[in-house]
C-alpha cells in the first residue's frame, strides 16, 4: 500500500506531533490480517450512560436487528484469528452494549478462543463482573479486562453511567485483582474513562484509579455523529487545521453483531460495510477492493468522497502511536499509565 509521510514539521503543538507516523499506510503486521478484530456481540445494554451514541438516538438501539452475536459467528472469528497468530491479532471484544449480557460468552467462547492460542481482551462496565465471572475470564487466559469507569465516586458515576453502582464497581474490580493476583496470572485489569471535562475532572479520575488497576486509559469524548460537539476537551490529539488519515482502517476490524464490518468505528447509523464475515473470511475482507479503495481515498486526502469521513468531526482525536497495544505494554509494569496529555 502506498504510504504517505506525516508533515510532523507543521506539528510543533504540544502534543501533536507524538501521535503521528512518520508515515501513514498499513501498520506493520497488518498487510494480510488486522491486528486488531473487534466483535460487537451486544446490542443490549444495562446501563445508559450520557456520553454514548447508543443511548442518544434510540433508533440506533435495534441495529443489526439482533440482541447478541450468534456463538456460532464468534467461533468463526477464533477460528480464523487462530489461523494468524504469527501476527498475534488481538480479539477485542466490544459492544453497542455491554458484552457480558452476552450469554455463554465467558463460559465458552473466550475460553474456546484461549486454548486456541488467540488473544483476548473484553471492555464491559464493570457490573455483571462478580467473582465467578472475573475468575473463569482470568483463568481462560484473558490478556486484558478493560472496566469503563467515568468516575471517581459514587454520586458523579450514578450520573454518568445511569442504572449503575460504584460500589458495586469497586467491589468487581477488587475481586478480579485478587484472584489474579492469587492465580499468578497476566491479565491486565485495567480502567477507561471519557475525557469530558463537562462532567468530570478528568486529572482526579485519574489519580483516583492509577494505584488500584495496572494502567488507566483517558479516552478522549468522541461524538460518532450522534452527540453534540460542545463535550470534546480542549486539547486534541491533533492540530484542527492540518487534517490527517485515520488509523483506524490500517489497523483494526470493527464488526457489528450480526456479521457486518464496518470501515470505521464512527459507521454506527450509515451501513456502508466492507463485506459480513458470516459469508466471507476476514481477510477476504480486509483485503477486498473496496477496502482498499477506501484507505487509498483517505490516504490521499480525499475524505470529502467518503460518506463517512465527509462528516466526521472525531479524527482529530484519533491517535496513531498511543493505542491499545501500547496500553499493553505499558500495563506490563505496574503503577504506569496511558494518558493523552503525554
Amino acid at each position: 500500500m502506498r504510504l504517505m509521510s506525516a508533515r510532523c514539521e507543521m506539528d510543533g503543538q504540544k502534543g501533536h506531533a507524538q501521535h503521528l507516523p512518520s508515515a501513514f499506510g498499513m501498520k506493520a503486521g497488518a498487510e494480510r490480517f488486522p491486528l486488531m478484530v473487534l466483535p460487537q456481540v451486544s446490542n443490549v445494554c444495562n446501563s445508559r450512560c450520557v456520553h454514548c451514541w447508543f443511548n442518544a438516538n434510540t433508533d440506533l438501539r435495534k441495529r443489526d436487528g439482533v440482541r447478541y452475536m450468534e456463538p456460532l459467528l464468534l467461533r468463526k472469528i477464533v477460528d480464523e484469528m487462530a489461523q494468524h497468530t504469527q501476527t498475534k491479532p488481538l480479539m477485542r471484544i466490544t459492544g453497542t452494549g455491554e458484552p457480558l449480557l452476552m450469554p455463554g460468552l465467558d463460559d465458552e467462547l473466550v475460553r474456546a478462543a484461549g486454548e486456541k492460542g488467540v488473544r483476548v481482551a473484553i471492555i464491559t462496565n464493570g457490573s455483571l463482573l462478580v467473582a465467578d465471572r472475573s475468575r473463569r475470564l482470568i483463568d481462560a487466559g484473558v490478556e486484558a479486562i478493560e472496566i469503563s469507569a467515568d468516575a471517581a465516586d459514587a454520586a458523579t458515576y450514578a450520573k454518568i453511567r445511569k442504572g449503575l453502582n460504584f460500589e458495586t464497581l469497586l467491589r468487581n474490580i477488587d475481586d478480579a485483582l485478587e484472584h489474579r493476583d492469587r492465580r499468578g496470572e497476566g491479565t491486565k485489569i485495567l480502567v477507561s474513562f471519557v475525557e469530558n471535562p463537562e462532567q468530570i475532572d478528568p486529572d482526579r479520575v485519574e489519580a483516583f484509579w492509577r494505584t488500584r488497576v495496572d494502567n488507566v486509559i483517558r479516552r478522549k469524548f468522541l461524538t460518532y455523529g450522534q452527540l453534540s460537539e460542545s463535550g470534546y476537551a480542549k486539547d486534541t490529539y491533533l492540530p484542527t487545521d492540518q487534517r490527517v488519515p485515520c488509523p483506524y482502517p490500517f489497523e483494526r476490524m470493527p464488526i457489528t453483531a450480526n456479521g457486518n464490518v464496518t470501515f470505521c468505528n464512527f459507521d454506527v447509523a450509515d451501513g456502508h460495510y466492507m463485506g459480513n464475515v458470516g459469508k466471507q473470511t476476514i481477510e477476504e475482507i480486509w483485503k477486498n477492493l473496496a477496502y482498499e479503495a477506501w484507505r487509498q481515498k483517505i490516504l490521499a486526502g480525499a475524505y470529502e468522497e467518503l460518506p463517512l469521513c465527509s462528516k466526521c468531526s472525531d479524527w482529530k482525536f484519533k491517535s496513531w502511536n498511543y493505542n491499545f497495544f501500547k496500553v499493553l505494554d505499558e500495563a506490563a509494569e505496574p503503577g504506569l499509565v496511558v494518558s493523552a496529555k503525554k
